[in-house]
């Protein structure tokens, strides 16, 4: 699962182009990639987030997550999961009954962000081998990479997925010098999933997005 190839100011300017985007997100913490739970994990007490308004429930754990490459053959199924997520999202957090960014509900996002750059790279998530959500890189030749979204079927949420994910993308890039991203100022679960589970520091708040980045050792396989 290799860096996708493109020059540095090449990319650069796509990523400054990408749209802002958030995902509905998990907040336990999980294995590493694609790896069978390990023997005795136990299920943490699951935290309720302003917004839920059911009781916490100690959630069924997938024996397995793995991931392979999103194809484009993919998109009518993660559209369908990725506008179930997304609208999720919007009505937990910002008061709306659908919301997301531009093609997030008709594959339009996943044609032009994804297979419309060469800068790029998708992976989808499997969960005892069904597709439950997917996420989108975005690799610098210098490093210096982008994570454009990570998103799960609310029906598979709050199993730790979302933490295996990270994992697994930190594992595919092991030459990474550092990770950001932008996630709405309003969507506190996806706040505390980055922060607590993925590491990630919270910067500058700018027009209601605030903008994360974490710094690794310096590209620990260079």
């Amino acid at each position: 699962m290799g860096a996708c190839k493109g020059s540095t100011s090449t990319a650069q300017a796509i990523v400054g182009q990408f749209p802002v985007i958030w995902a509905s997100l998990l907040t336990k913490s999980g294995t590493v990639s694609d790896i069978m739970r390990p023997p005795g994990e136990t299920a943490p007490k699951r935290r309720l987030h302003k917004g839920f308004l059911r009781k916490a429930k100690r959630p069924t754990m997938p024996n397995t997550c793995s991931f392979a490459v999103f194809e484009q053959g993919d998109i009518p199924t993660l559209t369908t999961i990725m506008t179930a997520a997304f609208n999720q999202d919007a009505q937990l957090f910002h008061g709306k009954q659908e919301d997301g960014p531009d093609g997030y509900d008709t594959g339009e996002f996943f044609r032009k962000w994804l297979f419309g750059q060469d800068v790029t790279a998708g992976f989808k998530i499997l969960s005892d081998g069904e597709t439950v959500g997917a996420t989108i890189v975005w690799i610098h030749p210098s490093g210096e990479n982008f994570l454009g979204t990570i998103f799960v079927d609310p029906q598979h949420q709050n199993k730790g997925i979302g933490s295996r994910t990270w994992r697994f993308i930190e594992a595919s890039y092991p030459l990474a010098r550092s990770w950001s991203l932008t996630t709405p100022v309003l969507s506190t679960r996806n706040r505390h999933f980055y922060v607590e589970k993925c590491g990630f520091r919270e910067g500058r708040i700018e027009d209601g997005f605030v903008h994360m980045k974490k710094i690794l050792a310096a590209g620990a396989g260079s």
